[in-house]
């Protein structure tokens, strides 16, 4: 009976034992899943902390108004950022890349953080890596582009206006495209497009009296004329003269000037630094006395056109161009200039006004394009060659405005292209043309880098 017992007894302890170990078993997927599920949660709190800390320091650095912005700086940017929300930056391995096309930024970043779990057998003792990845791009909304064109003579040659025409009609094309449909989740961005045209000279068109302070139609008198007086009707303005010869100040619109001050090399009476203008003055010699027209040089060229989105005055003006005369690159900088100065708004008017040269949603662009060397100036003995003006006048406008310069050379001597290599924003943006084909796709590739990226993310 005790026997029997105790063999009883035993194989209930047994049992008993097996129960208690059985049990513990049972526990432990239970506790590996918690644990496993509390670890993840932790890793997901920590990873989503970086990931917002990452993402505002990359937008920041994408932020266009940062003109300064470099990859060392945005890494600086980010790693504060992390450290500040409680980061070990021991554990942080952080890198940036930042893209830059003609009006976009786009930043992006990869971090590796190395968590320590705490349930770290679940992990064989080993940190476990997080990665994140974020990325951030800014856009410019509105886009303002001035087209700058070489009416010179030798554009006559060899079907150059030909093939100028055919290029900017397309680059037209693309920047202005027909029936753009746009969906109600995309905000289309506004895009400008002025155009000016130069040979000897720059017709200052509609904007004439307000530039000069004289009328477009002016009349000239000598006592000693038969008859004594002459009526000259031109738009046509030459080099501007002065302090501001090199910057986009406005002409004082409260002066006005006669006719005599006005005339091309009266240097004494252009204190305000207003563009000088083409003259008629009684000439004799011996029998053949009459009235001569002096430096009219632009009766073949275009009137500028002020930033519009009118496609068929835009049009009008590439129909217009002919080809005639000398090679004034440097007049044709400058007016391209004034047609993209905030400083100018109230001479080009309310509709053609250029936005602020700090708008972070505005981007600005110049297209000079020629097929000479820039050799017509009407003082160079006082402020030098069409060649260096240009210099000097893309120098200033690289240093105090948002303009990028774009610069094509078709068929150019080494002289022309040594100018808008000089003159382009950077290589990427200075382009040769040899032939009519080759224009076409210049002109193609810097309009689609230009509308690119107009619809805002």
């Amino acid at each position: 009976m005790s026997r029997k017992n105790s063999t009883l007894n035993r194989t209930f302890n047994s049992e008993s034992g097996q129960v208690t170990v059985l049990c513990a078993m049972a526990m432990l997927p239970v506790m590996m899943i918690f644990g496993t599920s509390l670890e993840f949660s932790l890793m997901s709190n920590q990873k989503n902390a970086i990931q917002i800390a990452a993402d505002s320091g990359t937008l920041t650095a994408a932020n266009l108004k940062y003109d300064y912005m470099t990859e060392e700086f945005a890494n600086d940017i980010i790693r504060e950022l992390l450290v500040t929300n409680g980061i070990d930056p021991e554990k942080l391995s952080l890198s940036t890349d930042i893209e830059l096309t003609v009006n976009s930024r786009s930043v992006t970043t990869n971090i590796t953080y190395s968590y320590t779990p705490i349930f770290s057998l679940l992990t064989g003792n080993e940190d476990v890596d997080i990665g994140i990845y974020s990325k951030a791009s800014q856009t410019s909304r509105d886009t303002e582009v001035v087209f700058i064109f070489d009416a010179s003579g030798s554009m006559a040659s060899y079907d150059r206006m030909t093939a100028l025409k055919s290029a900017a009609e397309e680059a037209l094309e693309i920047l202005l495209p027909e029936d753009e449909e746009v969906s109600e989740e995309e905000d289309l961005a506004q895009t400008r497009i002025g155009m000016v045209t130069y040979a000897d000279m720059v017709s200052a068109g509609s904007y004439f009296e307000e530039v000069t302070g004289i009328p477009a139609s002016r009349t000239y008198t000598d006592s000693d004329a038969s008859p004594t007086s002459y009526v000259m009707t031109d738009t046509c303005v030459g080099d501007r003269f002065g302090d501001h010869a090199f910057d986009d100040t406005p002409p004082n619109q409260s002066v006005t000037r006669t006719s005599e001050q006005a005339k091309m090399f009266n240097y004494g009476s252009n204190s305000d630094a207003f563009v000088n203008t083409s003259y008629a003055q009684w000439r004799q010699r011996r029998r053949n006395s009459r009235w001569r027209e002096y430096y009219s040089y632009c009766g073949h060229l275009p009137d500028p056109v002020a930033l519009t989105e009118n496609k068929p005055d835009l049009q009008a003006h590439i129909t217009a161009l002919t080809a005639d005369g000398g090679t004034a690159g440097h007049q044709g900088i400058q007016w391209g200039w004034y047609m993209l100065s905030p400083d100018w708004a109230p001479i080009l008017g309310t509709d053609s006004a250029p936005a602020a040269y700090d708008d972070p949603e505005t981007s600005k662009f110049m297209v000079l394009m020629t097929d000479g060397s820039f050799n017509s100036s009407f003082y160079s003995s006082y402020q030098g060659s069409s060649d260096s003006q240009a210099r000097t006048l893309c120098d200033n406008i690289k240093a105090d405005t948002n303009i990028q310069i774009f610069a094509i050379g078709f068929q150019a001597p080494d002289a022309g292209l040594d100018v808008l290599s000089y003159c382009a924003s950077n290589t990427e943006m200075y382009f040769e043309a040899d032939t009519a084909e080759e224009l076409t796709e210049i002109y193609v590739r810097i309009a689609s880098e230009i509308s690119a990226v107009r619809l805002t993310e």
